[in-house]
């Protein structure tokens, strides 16, 4: 037969172990569960909000990772982004450069839109405790942000149903 341990050595053990449980249970309590962007909306829902042609459909999405926890996936000339920084960047971002900053209502809990130097129109929201990025390519001078902003909120609320 092995040797038995001393109950005194098993108790703080046995102990030790539950802590360590623990601490990780509310570590990953808190964290946010792992999000694909490109298997929350599908090519065809992208589409159908914001249009596009055969390029559209012959580029398959290709989903990348992100910061530390977040995803993004880019759908031929549209982009879309979970989690890829705390809002707080986006804050600090605004204060620096406000003028270039527009406020929208109606998507998420708050929601910014800008020209991203007429390369694309990007609206950023936060929805609970997500935080996302919409871009869609801009090519002047037909593709506008006054024709793009219509079709970046649509796709963000879009996104953001789909999160909740």
């Amino acid at each position: 037969m092995g040797k038995q341990m001393p109950i005194g050595l098993t108790a703080m053990l046995l102990s030790a172990t539950m802590t360590a449980n623990q601490a990780a249970g509310q570590r990953s309590a808190g964290a946010k569960p792992a999000v694909h962007a490109c298997a929350i909306l599908t090519p065809a829902e992208v589409k159908k909000l914001v249009g596009g042609g055969r390029a559209f459909d012959s580029l398959k999405p290709q989903e990348d990772v992100v910061g530390r926890s977040g995803s993004s996936c880019t759908y031929a000339n549209v982009r879309i982004q979970i989690d890829p920084f705390p809002f707080a960047t986006i804050d600090d971002m605004r204060t620096k450069n406000a003028t270039e900053w527009t406020s929208v209502g109606g998507v998420g809990d708050v929601a910014y839109l800008r020209n991203n130097g007429n390369k694309y129109a990007e609206l950023f929201a936060r929805a609970r405790s997500r935080v996302i990025t919409v871009q869609l390519d801009l090519k002047p001078p037909t593709e506008t942000m006054a024709k793009a902003r219509p079709l970046v909120e649509a796709l963000a609320k879009a996104l953001i149903a789909k999160l909740r």
